[in-house]
């Protein structure tokens, strides 16, 4: 039998600090097809995307604030509609997959049921841990305080769909021509609204969300904006009300620290084919911490 082709859908805005070490997270998880647009950056996430593409290893478009309101929404759209991929997963740049039963996507989709037309991952939240600097190490090793399970942040869900079964795309949901969408246990999911469901099920599989990663980190992104919002400032009044909450923490969750196993060496296999490139970040993988 053949393998599902799996394609992961993001837009990244100044994503430096962190492009390599997410990309090499989803590699590792044999996720093969990488379509990232490319919203106006300008901090050398360009020039990095750009040079993995001429590689083979992603798939980079740019795709700037012209091209609409609404660029991130208009991306999955646009994925949806143009990729050849069987399963389309939706995550950002800050949001890693974690399987905790399954070694690959493709053997955690291969264990939905088979009427299952999209999948419901709910976060698990991430504060800074008291962090007030950007530190030269991977994320998933710098935070480990997060939101309990049951947290209300926590019902926050993200898709993936069997991209022959969608009818559209939304930025946490997707919408079905036909199929089930499912839990990540397989059982039917209850929506509370457009981007939760009614309760977490984070046993199978959760999207690990460091929304704050330092505060030097949260201011910005607090800056630099939203790539699906006509009113950034609204956004940024949002993030600030919302802080509290997303540092409310008190849970010890290292499960991404102590087993991001081949991680590491994927993200140094591209961060050579940066470097052959004649590209330089001072930023993780590319330097170590002093």
């Amino acid at each position: 039998m053949t393998a599902p082709r799996i394609a992961l859908c993001a837009i990244v805005r100044n994503e430096i600090r962190g492009l390599i070490e997410w990309l090499a997270h989803y590699k590792v998880l044999g996720v093969a097809e990488l379509i990232i647009y490319d919203n106006a950056s300008t901090d050398g996430t360009t020039d990095l995307l750009r040079m993995l593409d001429e590689a083979g290893e992603l798939v980079h478009l740019d795709w700037p604030n012209s091209v609409g309101a609404r660029p991130q929404r208009r991306a999955y759209e646009h994925a949806r509609r143009h990729s050849d991929a069987d399963w389309l997963a939706f995550f950002d740049a800050d949001e890693f997959l974690v399987l905790h039963r399954d070694a690959s996507l493709a053997g955690f989709l291969a264990g939905l049921p088979r009427d299952a037309s999209a999948v419901a991952v709910n976060w698990i939240v991430f504060g800074s841990g008291g962090a007030s600097a950007y530190r030269r190490k991977p994320v998933t090793e710098r935070f480990t305080e997060a939101l309990a399970a049951d947290a209300p942040l926590n019902r926050t869900v993200k898709a993936i769909g069997r991209r022959a079964s969608l009818s559209g795309t939304g930025i946490h949901r997707v919408a079905l021509a036909e199929g089930r969408y499912v839990t990540p246990s397989g059982g039917d999911v209850a929506f509370d609204d457009l981007t939760s469901s009614v309760v977490p099920e984070v046993t199978v599989a959760a999207l690990h969300h460091y929304a704050i990663k330092s505060l030097e980190e949260f201011a910005e992104k607090r800056a630099r904006g939203h790539a699906n919002s006509q009113f950034p400032e609204r956004k940024r009044a949002r993030l600030d009300a919302g802080l509290a909450e997303f540092e409310a923490g008190g849970v010890r969750n290292d499960v991404l620290a102590l087993s991001s196993g081949p991680m590491p060496a994927e993200a140094q296999r591209l961060s050579r084919i940066v470097l052959d490139a004649g590209l330089r970040f001072p930023v993780w993988p590319f330097v170590e911490d002093s």
